[in-house]
This record gives structure tokens, C-alpha cells and sequence, in this order.
């Protein structure tokens, strides 16, 4: 998210494209949302077929402007994220 809001236009949405194992992934999100005014929209579920199995799409739509502090340096949200 940190990365992203800053390319995202107001009202614009971010599809992050996951495993199906995101829901403790997005819990960790719910302060970054806040602070990058980012909230999550839905989640997308669906099949590739075959043997490829199951994947998810995760929304967020950007609310506001992104703080001017973010995103910060390389490195550092892995280092201290959000």
C-alpha cells in the first residue's frame, strides 16, 4: 500500500493479487489504511483451472491525498512497517 498510494489518483483502486491466505495479511494492513487513506474495498476470489488453484484479488480504492512522508525510503517500511 505504502508504495502504491503514491501512483493512485483520488477515487483511484489498487487490485493487489494474492494467494488465497490473505486475511492475515489484511488485518495487519488496518493502520496503513488508515494513514495512507487507503481503505480495503473487497476481496475477489477465483479459480485459474486445472492444477493451478485458487487465487485472490484484494481492493482498496484511495479517499485522499497521500501524506507527503510516504512512501518512505527503500527499505524501510520492510524494516518498520506501518
Amino acid at each position: 500500500l505504502e508504495y502504491a498510494a503514491p501512483l493512485l489518483r483520488i477515487g483511484g483502486i489498487l487490485a493487489c493479487f494474492k494467494s488465497t491466505k490473505v486475511a492475515d495479511e489484511l488485518s495487519s494492513t488496518v493502520h496503513a489504511q488508515k494513514l495512507l487513506h487507503m481503505p480495503y474495498l473487497r476481496t475477489w476470489m477465483y479459480n485459474l483451472g486445472e492444477h493451478w488453484g485458487e487465487r485472490t484479488i484484494v481492493f482498496f480504492q484511495k479517499k485522499a491525498e497521500t501524506p507527503e512522508e510516504y512512501p518512505r525510503a527503500n527499505g524501510i517500511p520492510k524494516q518498520k512497517p506501518l
